[in-house]
C-alpha cells in the first residue's frame, strides 16, 4: 500500500543574523555552534485551526575551541601514523 501524497511548497530558510552562536565555558574553552536548516516544506493543507504545517531538516555542529597556546593531547589517529624522517640520499653511491 503506497503512502498518500500531499502537495507541499518548498520554502527557503535564511538565518536572521548569524547561524553561528559562541559559548564561553569557565575553563576558557569556547564552543561554536553552527545550525543549518535545509529541505523546508510547507503543506498546502493547514491544520484544522488554520496553522500551516511545516517539515524541515536541521543540522547542528559543535566545535570545541581551546584557548590559543594551550597544549592538549589528542589521539594519534587524528593525524595518521607517525613517519620517520626521510633519510638523505647519498650522491656518492652509484647503482
Amino acid at each position: 500500500m503506497a503512502d498518500e501524497q500531499v502537495e507541499v511548497e518548498v520554502v527557503e530558510a535564511k538565518p536572521v543574523g548569524s547561524n553561528v552562536v559562541m559559548f564561553n565555558l569557565t575553563d576558557q574553552t569556547r564552543i561554536r555552534v553552527t545550525i543549518t536548516i535545509s529541505n523546508v516544506l510547507r503543506s498546502k493543507e493547514p491544520t484544522p485551526d488554520g496553522i500551516p504545517k511545516y517539515y524541515a531538516n536541521a543540522n547542528m555542529s559543535l566545535e570545541f575551541l581551546q584557548p590559543a597556546g594551550k597544549t592538549i593531547k589528542v589521539p594519534r589517529s587524528i593525524f595518521g601514523p607517525s613517519q620517520a624522517p626521510a633519510k638523505p640520499t647519498d650522491d656518492r653511491l652509484v647503482t
